[in-house]
C-alpha cells in the first residue's frame, strides 16, 4: 500500500490532543501527520545535495523548497490507525514545490543551478514514476467496489 516507503512513518495518535469526542482522528491532524512525511522528502534530498548545499537549504541560505499548494482527499474516518491489515487509503495529498532563491525571494529553476540540484530534480522526477507505479500497482493488486 506504501506508494514511496522512503517518505513514510509510523506514528501514533494522542487520544486527548488529535481525537474529537467521538474517537475520530480530528481533520486538522491530517496536514500535521503529512508533514511529518514532507520532512521525510526533503531528508532524501541529502542523497543527491552535496553536504554544503544541503545544510544550506535546511539552514535557509541558499535555495529552499517553498509548498505551493496542495490537495488533501479525506477519504475515510479514522479511529485506530494500527489496522494497515485492512488496507484501505484514509488519506492522500498531491500538491507541488516551488524552489525559491532566499537572496532574491525569487522561484528559480533548480535544473540550472549547479552541482547537486539538476540531479534532485532528475532523481525527485524518477522517485515520482516509481511512486506512481507502484500506487497503480496497488490499486491493481486491491480492487474496490467503491470510490472510497
Amino acid at each position: 500500500m506504501v506508494y514511496d516507503p522512503s517518505t513514510m512513518v509510523e506514528r501514533g495518535v494522542v487520544w486527548a490532543e488529535e481525537q474529537d469526542p467521538f474517537g475520530h482522528v480530528m481533520q486538522s491532524q491530517y496536514m500535521h501527520f503529512l508533514g511529518t512525511c514532507f520532512h521525510r522528502v526533503m531528508e532524501g534530498y541529502g542523497e543527491f545535495l552535496s553536504n554544503q548545499e544541503y545544510d544550506d537549504m535546511i539552514h535557509g541560505k541558499t535555495v529552499v523548497p517553498a509548498l505551493r499548494k496542495y490537495e488533501l482527499d479525506i477519504r475515510r474516518q479514522l479511529i485506530a490507525a494500527y489496522g494497515q491489515d485492512r488496507q484501505a487509503i484514509v488519506a492522500q495529498v498531491s500538491g507541488s514545490v516551488t524552489y525559491m532563491d532566499v537572496k532574491t525571494a525569487r522561484p528559480v529553476d533548480i535544473c540550472t543551478l549547479s552541482s547537486g540540484w539538476p540531479a534532485l530534480y532528475d532523481g525527485s522526477t524518477k522517485k515520482s514514476e516509481r511512486a506512481n507505479a507502484l500506487k497503480e500497482s496497488w490499486h491493481s493488486a486491491n480492487p474496490t467496489t467503491s470510490n472510497i
